[in-house]
């Protein structure tokens, strides 16, 4: 299986125009399927865009019933029940999405199979059909989205609407990440993945995909290692990862024990552990000029054999930021009275300094590329480039 991020053929189709006229149907316009898909249909210049209008106006209309998810009494979920109580399960907005399809002329089916969604345990038996999603057919192939998914998920135990644009016309190689049809045929992979590849996939999030990643390699969930590992993706270079270790039940470990830079279009998750032990490492994307907080895009299960010294110096936000790229020391604590060999690549920056003991030590400059060698002195050592501070090291 091949794995594409989906994102830069995604990203130039804009859907705002059909977008816009899908969210002003008016009410009166949404009494019956028929009317409902006629109105939405009515601008539509292609299939796509007649898709397109279904799933945005469901997205922002159709609330998920969580008390029939809590409860297991799903109710009426056919079609017309759904629109006119305006929420319902997964298999409501499936079969409702199908019935204003069809009714816009449109070819598409209801699939069912498993979904890596709310309550979802990483590696976990993949033993029931717990979800129900769509494929429609545009430009003589079967294309995949989720109505269910791009409306809303649950955070904090409760379900919130949020428009989640990757669930539109998904890749196959990207929605095999956390959905698995009953029929391989609908996975629409050549060969089709196993219940067991599926299962021992990582969990690879939306964020993951809608911030233009790539996973270069580590395509597993379980990553058998001694001491130490480094993560590489792929993606562009305006997107920041950071990362959390913690025990596999989820408790939070103390010190820095990953370190995240980009060279190039390369990032790197560098990760370091206390012992040998099973760990949860997440993984956090956030485009740099994005405002508000940064999102899940990935999880895996680290297996160590054993444990390292250890962990990473503190990073600053401004070390994303600025795509720095730490070459040494990588170690969080230094020596004191030792010399100590500072090197890493700060893009733009016009000077970069060590400070120790209240002094600025500054660095020798090649380009972007900075380097020298101090004596560093009991307590906090910072690097600083052109005023910020980026990250920080403990002397003793």
């Amino acid at each position: 299986m091949t794995l594409s991020t989906g994102l830069p053929a995604r990203a130039a189709i804009s859907y705002a125009d059909i977008d816009r006229h899908a969210l002003a149907v008016p009410a009166s316009s949404a009494t019956s399927v028929a009317k409902l898909a006629e109105a939405l249909a009515r601008p539509a210049r292609s299939d796509e865009e007649k898709a397109r209008a279904i799933f945005r106006w469901m997205c922002a209309h159709i609330t998920y019933d969580q008390e029939a998810y809590d409860s297991g009494r799903h109710g009426d979920t056919s079609p017309e029940a759904v629109l006119r109580r305006r929420e319902s399960v997964c298999a409501g907005y499936a079969g409702l999405f199908q019935a204003l399809a069809t009714a816009a002329g449109l070819r598409a089916v209801s699939i069912a199979g498993h979904g890596k969604g709310v309550g979802y345990r990483l590696g976990a038996p993949v033993a029931d059909t717990n979800h129900d999603w769509n494929a429609v057919w545009i430009a003589g192939r079967w294309q995949l989205l989720d109505v269910t998914w791009g409306a809303g998920a649950f955070s904090g135990g409760r379900w919130q609407r949020r428009f989640t644009e990757h669930y539109f016309l998904t890749p196959p190689e990207e929605f095999i990440f956390d959905h698995f049809p009953t029929d391989p045929k609908w996975q629409l992979l050549d060969p089709p993945l196993s219940s067991e590849r599926y299962r021992g996939l990582a969990y690879l999030r939306p964020a993951f995909f809608e911030h233009g990643l790539a996973v270069s390699g580590h395509r597993a969930l379980r990553l058998a290692a001694r001491d130490s590992a480094d993560l590489t993706f792929t993606g562009p270079q305006d997107v920041q990862l950071t990362a959390r270790l913690s025990s596999e039940g989820g408790g939070a470990l103390e010190d820095n024990w990953t370190l995240c830079q980009r060279s190039g279009s390369v990032h790197h998750v560098l990760v370091r552990w206390p012992r040998a032990a099973h760990y949860r490492l997440t993984i956090f994307a956030k485009g740099i000029r994005e405002d508000g907080p940064l999102w899940e895009a990935a999880d895996y299960v680290i297996e160590a054999s054993a444990g390292a010294s250890s962990g990473f110096p503190l990073t600053y936000s401004t070390f994303g930021e600025r795509g720095v790229l730490l070459r040494s020391p990588l170690g969080a604590t230094l020596r004191a009275g030792r010399p100590q060999t500072f090197s890493l690549i700060v893009p733009d920056a016009k000077e970069v300094s060590v400070v120790s003991g209240q002094k600025w030590y500054p660095l020798a400059r090649s380009g972007d590329d900075f380097s020298g060698a101090i004596t560093p002195s009991r307590g906090p050592v910072q690097v600083v480039a052109d005023s910020w501070v980026l990250a920080r090291w403990d002397a003793r």
